[in-house]
């Protein structure tokens, strides 16, 4: 019996002193297990880009409670003017979690979360990301530890394991206007007379925007959107359609088109958003850029009045007959006064 006892003793003992000897060990980094990942890729997704991207958007690292270091504070993802694809541009960094360790070698977890600084101009992402550190002891069948090992895991909000963070935020605009200019030319143009345009511009059901700068009582003050909207301009005019006066109102990505009516006697042409001007009477389909020099439609008619020349050439036989006759007669007089 007390040869048991001892012998009981003795584990308890020496089970006693193993893990008082393990506990003065250094604490394990994530980086010596295999299994757990030694980084994190950080993705931003920019939707509604219908320009280029100038921005940096910032991350930032916070640990719920103490025992780790070298846990990431910050990184950021820049975007340098980047050229969207179908309205959309996406980056990615990846951020190094190799050298984060525990504080000591208490079993624990300590978790860090991770998320956006919103940016102007940009809606916010208020998702939060969760990196789980875990710090565990390693054990044999028989329950005795054998050493211990450090993990991370990846969450989204709801607990989800994640392989990587998914940030994303729509681009914001100003509303903007269409501007739409007249001009006449050639000798047989009307700078007075109205030129009639129907236009139809997309929105949301319900929606109209005001139609402001023309002179002529028969042009329509507001268009309703996904509507034929029928405006007058003349030589000189500048009609601004989605502007009442003081504020824009069409949102960048809506698209509008243009058309001139046909008239036989001037040719038409137009030039969109500053560019070449083409033998056309409509703008074709367009989209409201976030650049509002490109949402601008110049119109020019051109009429001539040819000299009538064929009646010129008709006649000349006889006035030059006339003009010789004439001149006889001058003549025949003037003879008649030196004889006298």
């Amino acid at each position: 019996m007390k040869t048991k006892f001892k012998r009981i003793l003795s584990f308890s003992t020496i089970a006693a002193l193993g893990v008082a000897g393990y506990a003065s060990a250094a604490a394990v980094p994530i980086s010596d297990n295999p299994d757990s990942p030694q980084s994190v890729d950080i993705c931003k997704t920019i939707t509604n880009a219908y320009d280029n991207t100038t921005a940096t958007f910032n991350y930032t690292f916070a640990a719920q409670s103490t025992g780790l270091t070298n846990v990431p504070s910050t990184q950021s993802i820049v975007f340098n003017n980047d050229a969207p694809t179908n309205h959309e541009v996406k980056k990615c960094t990846t951020v190094s979690l190799a050298n984060v360790a525990f504080t000591d070698n208490s079993p624990k977890q300590v978790e860090v979360e991770v998320t956006e600084t919103p940016v102007s101009g940009f809606s916010v992402d208020s998702t939060t990301y969760k990196i789980l550190f875990d710090l565990r002891n390693t054990v044999d069948a028989n329950d005795n530890i054998t050493g211990q090992i450090a993990t991370a895991y990846l969450h989204d909000d709801s607990g989800q394991k994640v392989s990587k963070f998914d940030f994303a935020s729509a681009k914001q605009y100003g509303d903007k206007d269409i501007t739409l200019t007249k001009t006449v030319k050639g000798n047989g143009g009307d700078v007075n007379k109205y030129f009639k345009f129907t236009a139809n511009i997309s929105g949301a059901a319900g929606t109209t925007y005001t139609v402001y700068g023309s002179s002529s009582t028969d042009s329509a003050s507001s268009c309703a959107a996904n509507t034929a909207c029928v405006i007058y301009a003349k030589h000189g005019e500048t009609i601004r359609i989605g502007f009442d006066g003081t504020d824009s109102e069409i949102p960048v990505g809506e698209t509008y088109t243009i058309t001139e009516d046909a008239y036989s006697d001037y040719t038409t042409s137009v030039a969109v958003g500053g560019g070449t001007a083409s033998s056309s009477s409509t703008t074709g389909q367009q989209t409201i850029s976030a650049t509002s020099a490109n949402n601008t439609a110049a119109f020019t008619n051109v009429k001539g009045i040819n000299p009538p020349t064929g009646l010129f050439l008709n006649l000349w036989p006889y006035i030059l007959l006339g003009a010789i006759s004439a001149g006889a007669i001058i003549y025949g007089k003037k003879l008649r006064s030196s004889k006298k």
